[in-house]
């Protein structure tokens, strides 16, 4: 908690006001579709309270017995919660530095009399040990800004908060409210721009009658970037919006794109990032003014992908996606940008083809909850699905869930925390985007139509997969599964066969047929989804299985038909070449998927 200049009142008493208001019956804070969210926000809520109650000196009897009986109710809400954490869902891409803070975090409640037995804290701190090796705490101190400031409370105890003040932007430290609150806090001296910074947050807030403080502040940019690129590229056109609205939207964006060489933040005067940039270029481009990603380009082009800041551990489906989209925006622009294109496209096809399930993400949370509203994403997934020409079956389930989403959404439900779809410190949602997002779900009329180009990787032997979807039907194993999953089984496994057309592991000359090839892969691939649990093995695992499935053929076919017509003295030779097959891995798939 924090001290004003004087030492002797709160600095934001109102602050104080909403974590009591807050808490729930249960004693917990946070998300209660997330277990991990859950448990670290009542630990945070339990440090504020305990150091509240050692520093207090204005409150009577009976508020502090009501705070002691606060922190009493969190503890015992964090150690029930506690055997429902799971390690296996603390990694690098949940919480944002939950491996650098989560530690420090409990070392500050041990210091205060609480102690919890946390499970997989080793495995945390080996983590927090190997981020920390490759972004020192020291780097802090050096003259440029850095990404790391948005999260300084995993730095308590690591650096001197007097020599970081130049890393603040407007009195803010990289735009996050709770980071500039920890520098106040272990400053030796008061920072009387952090405090304004924050009280204009507070105030502000207080109007909106929002009270709980956002979880970056400003995000002008990065606010109307997002909205107006969402309804742009969802059937609205620059004629829905107001002309003087478009000229103050453009003349802003150009303005922070040429005060920072091409490249623009969150928000003015915030470190720029590869996201917001390539937002606001596609926006500038809807609106008729297009500009250069060079500056984007230059910045943030890595060797094989995009990244969003120098020296980050994992690379950004996203930021890679958006970018993307960017350069495609611009394409017609007569800039060459195909070398970049192809890099997203092969990063965002070799992490979908790695993935071991589900991909995950920095930012996008929805997915890995147990609920929440991701109508709005799912519905534009969708539509975009919608303008290949698909399989029947698909396609029409396809058009109803489209419909179903947009009923729910004319429904306007509001359930608490439904609508926490974007994932930072905590879980948090942006009001403006969300609406957006339903705007665009019920405006769009689903028409996309793609290049002949595009249409003619999809152009499927729709006679043949219509008899395997008969004939797998009718397996008793496959009897239950529904038809549009088989008709997409029988897709999924088409592209898997396609790969494996010139497989020759054992260099014969020769090649199985495409009919053998097709119920290799729909074997394999029903079996992954007929219980609609889908990508529990990820793509690439499914394509080694099929390939192993298929290399096993080869040798049975070559034992038979070759080793049985030679002499006895040669099998030896045999046995070497199959160890050597097996040496070399010959099951891996090579990256650009040919054989």
């Amino acid at each position: 908690m924090l001290r004003s200049k004087d030492g002797k009142s709160w600095a934001f008493p109102e602050c104080f006001d909403f974590l009591l208001e807050s808490q729930t019956t249960d004693g917990g804070w946070g998300n209660p579709y997330s277990d991990v969210e859950q448990i670290s926000c009542t630990m945070a809520a339990t440090l504020a309270m305990k150091k509240h109650l050692n520093t207090t000196g204005g409150e009577s009897n009976a508020q502090w017995e009501e705070i002691n009986s606060r922190c009493d109710h969190a503890i015992r809400f964090i150690e029930n919660r506690l055997p429902l954490w799971s390690i296996n869902g603390v990694d690098e891409t949940l919480f944002v530095g939950i491996e650098l803070w989560l530690p420090v975090l409990l070392q500050q409640l041990k210091e205060m009399g609480v102690v919890f037995n946390v499970p997989g804290i080793d495995r945390i701190n080996l983590m927090r040990e190997k981020k920390l090796s490759k972004i020192p705490a020291e780097a802090l101190y050096g003259k440029y800004k850095l990404a790391s400031a948005h999260s300084l409370e995993r730095f308590i105890g690591l650096v001197d908060f007097d020599q970081i003040h130049h890393q603040k932007t407007v009195g803010s430290m990289c735009g996050s409210p709770a980071s500039t609150a920890v520098y106040l806090m272990y400053c030796t001296s008061w920072d009387e721009e952090a405090e304004a910074y924050l009280r204009y947050a507070v105030n502000l807030c207080i109007k909106e009658e929002k009270r709980s403080l956002p979880h970056i502040f400003p995000a002008t940019t990065f606010q109307t970037t997002c909205v107006v690129q969402t309804l742009l590229e969802s059937g609205f056109s620059a004629r829905d919006f107001r002309p003087d609205l478009q000229d103050e939207i453009v003349k802003m964006l150009q303005e922070l794109l040429k005060e920072n060489d091409g490249i623009t933040g969150r928000s003015k005067g915030l470190l720029p990032d590869p996201d917001n940039t390539a937002s606001a270029l596609s926006v500038l481009h809807l609106l008729g003014s297009p500009c250069s990603p060079d500056g984007l380009l230059k910045t943030f082009e890595g060797r094989d992908h995009f990244f969003t800041y120098p020296q980050e551990c994992n690379p950004t489906i996203s930021v890679n996606g958006n970018v993307l989209l960017c350069l495609l925006h611009l394409y017609p622009t007569g800039g060459d940008y195909s070398s970049a294109i192809e890099k997203c496209v092969q990063h965002l096809c070799h992490r979908w083809y790695d993935s071991d399930g589900l991909l995950d993400d920095k930012w996008p949370i929805a997915h890995r909850l147990d609920a929440g509203d991701d109508t709005n994403p799912s519905h534009a997934v969708l539509r975009w699905l919608l303008g290949f020409s698909t399989v029947q079956k698909c396609r029409a389930v396809c058009i109803d869930a489209v419909q179903r989403g947009r009923d729910f959404l004319r429904s306007g439900p509001d359930l608490p925390f439904s609508n926490m779809l974007w994932i930072g410190k905590t879980t948090f949602h942006i009001s403006m985007l969300t609406e957006a997002y339903i705007l665009s779900a019920l405006n769009d009329p689903v028409r996309y139509e793609f290049s002949g180009t595009v249409r003619d990787l999809f152009d499927l032997p729709r006679e043949a997969m219509t008899k395997q979807v008969s004939v797998y039907s009718r397996l008793p194993s496959f009897e239950s599964v529904l038809p549009w999953i088989l008709e997409a089984s029988v897709v999924e496994a088409h592209f898997l066969s396609m790969w494996m057309r010139n497989f020759d592991p054992l260099g014969q000359k020769s090649v199985l047929g495409s009919s053998y090839l097709m119920n290799a892969a729909m074997l394999i691939v029903l079996l992954n989804n007929r219980d609609k649990i889908f990508l529990t093995f990820g793509t690439g695992i499914l394509d080694n299985i099929t390939q192993f499935t298929v290399m096993i053929y080869h040798i049975d076919s070559y034992s038979e038909r070759d080793m049985s017509s030679r002499e006895q003295g040669i099998y030896s030779q045999y046995e070497r070449i199959i160890f050597v097959a097996f040496n070399k891995n010959i099951c891996r798939v090579p990256s650009d998927h040919s054989s």
